[in-house]
Order: structure tokens, then sequence, then C-alpha cells
């Protein structure tokens, strides 16, 4: 049955854009309009760039879990200044791990392996239950990454090679490839989407792919990385970080820099000290009261470290 009211759709639209994505999904089923306006692609666009400016937006974490039979995932949430876990019993498409996330986006690859050293990737939205299977003809991937053209509305998954690189675009469905002057580390490591671009960090450079022109760069390596043992890129609120730990003797702390927009400088964000082991997530966490820093350590026991 329609649903009959006396609103104008410009009024219901800016009240949707208001809701969880949860709740939109449910709320598809009141009528035909209603599911109309939400799955809208230009409905779903604004609403992702409102969540992301909100101030009060926290990220999500996803964690593959190995089973007996098939892997699995669980989202763990911040919500009130706890951390909370649901297990997400879908599996979109077979025993799937996580390589990367761009804009709420999951890529997914067989972790069995693909039939002529192909792989088999999966492009799943958990919010809209949305999958996108296909494969990459030219196997060999050294490194890849998931990225947002705005200027196109396209997603791309871009896998690289010792000397060339390949970008998957979802609007053609097809696949380019391009040859690299340079080689890159054979690392395995998935790209990080932060400030419209996708980056990587290897031992001795960065690279920088720009998902409007395609076109795939070199940056010198952050200074700071002189001292430390380990480090690796991440994304805290939409903005590209470095995140290092200092493993000496004596004492083991993190070290977070913050990539200043349209320049390779680093600002210093946080510093923590005395951290007991090395975490497996560290978020941005922010609430009406305070901005602080959440660390993540043994799934088992879920334990955490906020630092304000």
């Amino acid at each position: 049955m329609e649903y009959s009211n006396n609103l104008p759709p410009e009024i219901i639209e800016i009240v949707l854009l208001k809701l969880p994505v949860k709740s939109l999904l449910r709320f598809k089923t009141v009528c035909t309009s209603w599911n109309t306006i939400i799955s809208d692609p230009v409905f779903t666009r604004i609403h992702l760039e409102n969540s992301n400016n909100s101030p009060n937006n926290n990220d999500n974490l996803f964690i593959t879990e190995k089973g007996d039979t098939e892997r699995g995932f669980s989202l763990f949430k911040l919500e009130g200044g706890k951390l909370h876990a649901d297990r997400v019993s879908e599996n979109p498409s077979g025993n799937m791990v996580i390589l990367c996330e761009c804009n709420g986006v999951l890529l997914l690859r067989d972790s069995s392996g693909g039939v002529n050293n192909t792989s088999n990737y999966v492009l799943w939205n958990p919010s809209t239950r949305r999958v996108r299977c296909f494969n990459d003809p030219y196997g060999s991937t050294v490194n890849y990454g998931l990225c947002y053209d705005p200027i196109t509305d396209d997603f791309k998954v871009v896998v690289m090679k010792r000397s060339s690189y390949s970008i998957f675009s979802c609007n053609s469905d097809s696949w380019t490839e391009v040859e690299e002057s340079r080689s890159y580390d054979s690392v395995g490591w998935s790209g990080v989407f932060a400030d419209g671009a996708l980056y990587w960090l290897f031992c001795f450079e960065m690279a920088r792919f720009d998902p409007e022109t395609d076109e795939l760069e070199a940056l010198r390596k952050p200074e700071q990385l002189g001292d430390y043992d380990e480090f690796s890129l991440g994304r805290l609120r939409g903005r590209l970080c470095l995140y290092c730990n200092n493993t000496g003797d004596d004492e083991r702390g993190i070290r977070i820099w913050i990539k200043e927009k349209n320049s390779n400088d680093w600002e210093a964000f946080v510093a923590i000290e005395n951290v007991p082991t090395d975490p497996i997530a560290v978020w941005i966490y922010v609430d009406s009261f305070r901005i602080g820093i959440v660390c993540v350590f043994q799934l088992s026991r879920q334990r955490r470290l906020l630092v304000t």
C-alpha cells in the first residue's frame, strides 16, 4: 500500500538525510516514494558526505574472523564512549578476506586464490548489501587499493605490480593497465584512501594515486620515520595519518602524525607512552565533551586504552 502524506518530497528528503543507514534500510519498505528517494545514488552520495563531515561521526572497524568452514566478519563501533562488537553474518561471496575500504565500501578477495593465477575480487557495501564481483586478469599483484572519483562518481580498484599498475573502473566495468617507469616494493600492503587520493607507504618512499587523473606519483618518505621500527599509514577522520611504534627496550610508545593538505608536510598529532603491546586499531573518538584516542588491543578481552 502506498503511504500518503502532505509533506513535499524535498522536506522528506531533508529528514531522511539525517537518519542513520540502518534506519534508511528499514524505511525503504514504507512506501514506493521513500524507496525511490533512498535508492537514488545522489541521495546516497549526499548522505555519505554529511556523515563524513559530521563532528560526531566515528569510524568503524571490520575484522575478518576465520571459522571452520568459512570466514565471517565482525563490526566494531564506538558509541557513547564504549566499544561494541556486532557479528556480521552475511558472507558476500565465499571465503573472502578484507583488503581495504573506501567511503563505506569494502574491497574483498577470495583467500583460496583464483584460476590461472587470477584473483577474485568483490566490492561489498555492508550497509546496502550491494555486491560487485570481478576478476583481476593480470595476476601477480604486489599492492592494491580502493578509491573514489567524485568527478565521474566512480569507484576504482588499483592493483600494483613491480613495474606497472592496473585500474578497474566500476563505471566501465573494465581494466586499464599502465606501464610504470619505476618499480615499487613487493610488500602486499593495501592503500589508504584519504584527502581524495590513494596512498601507499614503502620502505624508502610513498606512492600517491589520483583517481581523477589515474596517475601514480612517488613522494618522499616522511622524515619522522627515521627512528621508528614499525610504521604504517591510516586515516583519522578523513585525513591521512602516519602511525609509528617505538619498540625500544625500555619503553613502548605510539606516535601519530597528520599529513597537511596539499603538501607533503606532517604535523604531530598525539604521543601515547607506555603502550603494553601493539594495538589492532586506533580511533579518533569524539563526543559532546571531549576528543580523544581509543587504542584497541586483544579482541578476546576487548581491552582498550583511552587517551584524552
